[in-house]
């Protein structure tokens, strides 16, 4: 008998026990000491009590980016976070108990009603200062809370300056003239702006995620870059190479590429500024093909000189002479070389060239008319036929029409077909002059309009010294023509 109410009074005791200890739990789930859930069980209600809960929040706050706090209802500070401290510059322990109101730096913003708006009520945008002195813009938004009775105020603070700085990093990327992406340490493309896109033709949805090969030709190692920059480690100095677009097409790009590292100097991917040379490149290129026809045609020039200067020495009587006839054909040489220089060395216009090597001797008008199509002669065309008029108009002025007053001359010129060539034809017929006889030796001048320049283009020279007035035509093929037949010029347009 005693057995048994030894055991009686034991299975009362476990009884009471874990009515204690229901008691005890349900006290703390009301009293909010416990985090608790209540589920529907086969028989009963389950109570799953959840001891400790606190601490993952806890550790979440201390991981988050984010100014977290807890502050009394008059602003003391109760907590804050790892991050809360590292904005405003103090010491986790030095904050805990200071009043908020201390790191506010507007007196409008001190007021805990301003800082600790009603519930439901947007946050506002604070300035913060630093332990330093310096000034943050900060975001700060707030939830009551009511802890064993105590009102208190969970407070959020964003750092807007970090923020603002991401967001001129964005713009600055994102107005770059330049392609700016950046590579995984495997080469595949992460970022993506808009300059890369209208470089290459890849928008980023198409681009993102692919490897950073499928923009190199398919002769190039597009991983040498990424090989060079692992070794260095280091910002590599520009270079330029070639690269390949969307379309085909190839790109001559000058390249930056930087390493990406972490927080703990971990390199995890590269940086990669592209800008586009093709311009640039083309414009070298230019230069360097200028450079070669400008010693080509100095040469050519130098044997010109040399030409006229040894001719002119042979046909002039004094020293005199051989200085203003040889300074004439070098100004007659040099406007050849103007037209030319204003068309990129490539062509001359005939109406521009006769204008100008006639203008020293008689202006365009009644005495000197012009009329033909808009041709452009090449620059070995423009230098022969621009010393053939200029001796032409020498002549006239020496012996022919423009020796009088009311002589004139016509300079025409056309372009016509033969059953094998398109072909051009220039005319130059002088009226109202002197009478015409020919001339009993041949001068430099009579060299230049008729065998020099007939041998020069391969054309067929025809001079007529009629008593009415002299006469002088070339003909020439297309291959010393640039350009087909435009508008004509007419002498009325002068």
């Amino acid at each position: 008998m005693p057995t048994a109410v030894l055991v009686e009074h034991t299975e009362l005791d476990r009884l009471r026990e874990r009515l204690a200890e229901a008691e005890e739990a349900l006290r703390a789930i009301r009293a909010g000491e416990v985090d608790a859930l209540i589920v529907d069980g086969a028989d009963t209600p389950v109570v799953y009590t959840l001891k400790n809960a606190d601490n993952p929040y806890r550790l979440l706050v201390e991981q988050m980016r984010e100014g977290a706090l807890t502050v009394s209802d008059d602003g003391v500070i109760l907590y804050c976070n790892a991050a809360f401290a590292h904005i405003v510059g103090r010491r986790s322990e030095l904050l805990r108990g200071t009043y908020m109101r201390e790191l506010i730096a507007d007196p409008a913003d001190m007021h805990p009603a301003n800082l600790f708006p009603e519930r439901g009520t947007p946050g506002r945008d604070v300035r913060l200062r630093t332990g330093s002195g310096e000034l943050r813009n900060a975001y700060i938004s707030s939830a009551p809370l009511t802890i064993e009775g105590e009102n208190v105020h969970c407070v959020v603070v964003t750092d807007l300056t970090r923020q603002e700085l991401r967001r001129r990093h964005d713009a600055i990327v994102g107005s770059s003239v330049d392609a700016i992406y950046s590579l995984s340490l495997e080469g595949a493309i992460t970022t993506w702006n808009r300059a890369a896109e209208q470089l290459y033709g890849y928008s980023a949805q198409e681009i993102l995620g692919r490897n950073a090969d499928i923009l190199s030709p398919p002769e190039q190692d597009g991983r040498t870059i990424l090989k060079h920059a692992r070794v260095l480690e280091e910002k590599l100095s520009p270079h330029e190479t070639v690269r390949i677009s969307k379309s085909g097409q190839l790109i001559d790009v000058a390249i930056s590429v930087a390493p990406l590292a972490n927080a703990d100097g971990d390199v995890e991917g590269f940086s990669v500024i592209a800008r586009d040379i093709t311009e640039r490149k083309r414009a070298q290129d230019h230069i360097q093909f200028l450079l070669r026809e400008a010693t080509h045609r100095s040469k050519n020039l130098l044997a010109i000189i040399q030409a006229i200067a040894a001719q002119t020495a042979r046909s002039a009587g004094t020293i005199e002479q051989f200085e203003g006839r040889f300074f004439q054909r070098l100004q007659a040489i040099a406007l050849c070389h103007d037209l030319l220089v204003s068309e990129d060395w490539q062509r001359a216009n005939l109406a521009d060239l006769v204008r100008g090597q006639l203008s020293p001797f008689v202006e365009p008008g009644l005495r000197l008319k012009l009329e033909g199509p808009n041709v452009f002669l090449t620059s070995e065309a423009a230098q022969h036929i621009g010393l053939a008029l200029h001796e032409l108009a020498t002549n006239a002025m020496k012996y022919g029409a423009l020796s009088v007053p009311t002589g004139n001359v016509n300079v025409t010129w056309a372009l016509e077909n033969d059953r094998v060539d398109r072909r051009l034809h220039l005319r130059w017929r002088e009226y109202n002059g002197p009478r015409v006889t020919p001339p009993s030796h041949s001068g430099f001048g009579s060299l230049v309009i008729d065998r020099l320049i007939s041998e020069s283009l391969d054309g067929a020279v025809a001079i007529d010294f009629r008593a009415e007035g002299f006469r002088w035509s070339l003909d020439i093929s297309s291959d010393h023509i640039v350009n087909s037949p435009g508008a004509s010029y007419h002498p009325s347009r002068d």
